[in-house]
């Protein structure tokens, strides 16, 4: 799914740059309507849901020389501990593109976690293990490793993790259809980031409720939480983020039949990421 991800979501960006220029949404009528479900949904249900899924893996697309970079410096380092955080970050590095290697630094990182005593990578290298099974659809097989990942960050006191354990187990049982389950831990997930005041992780968890609204079917509570996420990031540095917000707020507008709204987030997302490729 991940390959399929990644090679769409650039052109996806063009496709609105041609919409734009052309000036095509209804050759500027106003809409007397809204549009045909089966039009809308081929136009703006899939890419919804392609950015929405984009937002709980921030990693989709590795650099290769960052992960060459990160293995040399794995082979220099003497320090087994100092290893850990390496691993970590080779895991995810990895994960999408070939996961059996992802895998494999995912058991060295328990391995050596284990030995050391080092709870917060034991706890980090158990959510990788969730990570995992989730990317192979194993939904059941990742919240069980979530779930014990998330009782080492609750015992650390590790706010952080405890959200990103939420997070995750939100989207496997979103996944699987769980919906009651899966809307309780977006929202624990949430309330937790609320509290460490850090604004693009309050609005990382915004905007992923309203990829599950919009999944569900409630497009207005989908458009009030991703305006809410692209209140809680604006005037922080966090350029990609915002452009993304306002992308996804203009593909609601655009299922809702405002085509206007619609219109000014586009153009706006697009200035914005013309100064995230310039910056």
């Amino acid at each position: 799914f991940n390959a399929v991800l990644a090679a769409l979501i650039f052109p996806l960006h063009s496709f609105f740059e041609g919409l734009l220029k052309k000036r095509m949404l209804l050759v500027q009528r106003k809409p007397t309507g809204v549009m045909k479900d089966r039009h809308r949904q081929r136009f703006i249900f899939f890419p919804l849901i392609i950015l929405w899924l984009s937002a709980f893996h921030s990693d989709v697309f590795s650099q290769p020389q960052k992960v060459d970079s990160l293995q040399q410096a794995l082979e220099n380092t003497t320090r087994e501990k100092e290893k850990i955080p390496l691993l970590e970050k080779l895991f995810w590095q990895t994960l999408h593109y070939d996961p059996g290697t992802a895998y494999n630094y995912a058991q060295k990182q328990l391995k050596l976690a284990k030995k050391h005593n080092d709870s917060t990578g034991m706890a980090d290298a158990l959510k990788n293990y969730g990570a995992f099974f989730d990317e192979q659809g194993m939904y059941n097989t990742a919240n069980d490793y979530y779930e014990k990942s998330l009782v080492i960050y609750l015992s650390l006191k590790n706010l952080k993790g405890e959200a990103n354990c939420h997070n995750n187990i939100g989207v496997a049982y979103a996944r699987m259809g769980d919906y009651d389950k899966a809307i309780d831990n977006f929202l624990k997930a949430l309330k937790i980031r609320e509290q460490t005041g850090n604004k693009p992780n309050i609005a990382s968890a915004l905007n992923n409720l309203g990829g599950f609204y919009f999944y569900t079917g409630d497009q207005q509570k989908a458009l009030e939480y991703t305006l809410r996420a692209l209140e809680a990031v604006q005037g922080t540095s966090e350029l990609s983020s915002i452009a993304k917000y306002t992308e996804g707020a203009g593909l609601i507008y655009m299922y809702l039949g405002d085509l206007d709204s619609s219109m000014n987030y586009f153009e706006r997302a697009l200035e914005l990421y013309e100064e995230v490729n310039d910056a």
